[in-house]
């Protein structure tokens, strides 16, 4: 399933360099999380989104036949997760610019800056990437 492959990708790429995940509710905003905050951060996200893939999987099993009129509920149910997708934005990128303005020498700033514009566009466009994905499973013959 297409869903599962960019949710895996996602949550591979962000296991294999903790500096690089997810929410962090606890922390104010200005205050850049630790590494130990990040790991935390990135198994409440990955849990979420296996809960929203459950969530899509159900609703394409339940209404297989019908992929046009999935598109709505598809959204809907894409719409009700965003706020962790937002939030692991947010806490990404208060990360990054914590570890890049803490970082001790140039070459590991310009590796963070490298991870942070490698990072941050995926994970702005995950919540379509998980929209399409859905779609394009909902539209596969049965």
């Amino acid at each position: 399933m297409y869903l599962r492959c960019v949710l895996i990708s996602v949550a591979l790429f962000a296991l294999s360099a903790p500096a690089h995940a997810l929410t962090i509710q606890e922390a104010p905003a200005a205050v850049a999380p630790s590494e130990a905050e990040m790991e935390a951060a990135t198994t409440r996200f990955e849990a979420r989104m296996k809960e929203l893939e459950a969530e899509l999987d159900a609703l394409i099993a339940a209404n297989a036949g019908n992929p046009d009129a999935m598109t709505a509920k598809i959204d809907e149910v894409v719409t009700r997760y965003q706020p962790d997708f937002d939030a692991l934005i947010q806490a990404s990128d208060v990360y990054f610019n914590g570890a890049i303005a803490s970082a001790a020498t140039p070459d590991e700033r310009q590796q963070l800056e490298a991870a942070r514009a490698q990072l941050l566009p995926l994970l702005r466009d995950l919540p379509d990437q998980v929209r399409n994905g859905a779609l394009a499973v909902a539209r596969q013959p049965k």
